[in-house]
This record gives C-alpha cells, sequence and structure tokens, in this order.
C-alpha cells in the first residue's frame, strides 16, 4: 500500500510543526496538528465536532536543548500509528493509505499519545467511524475491524501481522 499525496502532505505539515515547537521528534500531536489545517476528512471531522486540541498545543513543551536538526525522527508510538495504518486503509478496502486511517490507528492504540488525549475529549473509534462513514460512505471488514480495535490485540502488534 502507498500514502496518498493528502497524507503525505500532512506529515511535511508535521515536520514543520516539530520544527516550530523545538521538538526531537514528529509526535503524533504534530500529526493531530497539521491535520486540524488540512483540506481532508478528517479535518471536516474535527472542525464538524469542535475537537478540543488546545491541550496539545500546550503540551508541546519546546525543548531548548536541541537547535534545529537536519533530521527529525518519528517518535515510536507515532511510527506504529503509522505501521498500522495499512491494516485501516485494509479493512476500509482502500487502495491507499489516508490520515483518516492513522487516526484510526491512533485511536485503537491505548499506547498514541493522540489517541489518549482524542479518547479523553470523548472520541472513540466507534464515534470517528460513525463521522467518517457519514461524510465518506464506506464498508468494512468487520471481523477484522474488530479484531483492530481490541487494545489488547493492538498492543501485541496484531494489526502488523495481517499480510495485506
Amino acid at each position: 500500500m502507498v500514502f496518498n499525496d493528502e497524507f503525505n502532505s500532512i506529515v511535511k505539515k508535521s515536520r514543520s510543526l516539530a520544527i516550530q515547537y523545538q521538538s526531537r521528534f514528529i509526535f503524533s500531536y504534530h500529526f493531530l496538528l497539521a491535520l486540524e489545517c488540512s483540506n481532508s476528512i478528517t479535518s471536516e471531522i474535527i472542525r464538524t465536532n469542535n475537537w478540543n486540541l488546545k491541550p496539545i498545543k500546550k503540551a508541546l513543551i519546546k525543548d531548548e536543548a536541541v537547535g534545529k536538526l537536519d533530521k527529525y525522527f518519528l517518535l515510536k508510538e507515532f511510527e506504529r500509528a503509522i505501521k498500522y495504518s495499512s491494516f485501516y486503509a485494509w479493512i476500509y478496502y482502500e487502495q491507499e493509505i489516508k490520515p483518516e486511517h492513522v487516526v484510526f490507528a491512533m485511536l485503537a492504540d491505548k499506547n498514541s499519545l493522540a489517541g489518549k488525549h482524542l479518547r479523553d475529549i470523548g472520541i472513540t473509534y466507534d464515534s470517528f467511524k460513525k463521522d467518517y462513514h457519514n461524510l465518506y460512505k464506506t464498508n468494512t471488514k468487520s471481523v477484522f475491524e474488530a479484531l483492530g480495535k481490541s487494545s489488547f490485540l493492538v498492543r501485541i502488534g496484531f494489526p502488523g501481522f495481517i499480510k495485506k
């Protein structure tokens, strides 16, 4: 599976936000903030539901020990969300990985920083799926989706075991 252009654009914006906040890594928080500014289905869901992302901005405290780096690395929890996003694209019968698939991966992963924030403000996998389905009529491979929502199976890496 490949990432679509929209996803690539959001990752570039995430890197810019990491630089702006002087972070050593690109966090899932940066990705959510970049999503907010995009023209994606997920940004429409963010605006429609008025997600409160202000605490995320406060959490991104500047790290004065780091100057501008030539390379930015993904924090492990965000790297896992990107890796697992191909599973969520697959269960939604998509040929490309889109930003919303990363959000599904974050919501399913109890170790995701952005996923934790979203759950704290009341966004669940099922509520996001409902909003997503309202904007973009989809079908799913329901058995695999049920397995992919299990925090235990996500924690042990189930989405990564499925061959697409």
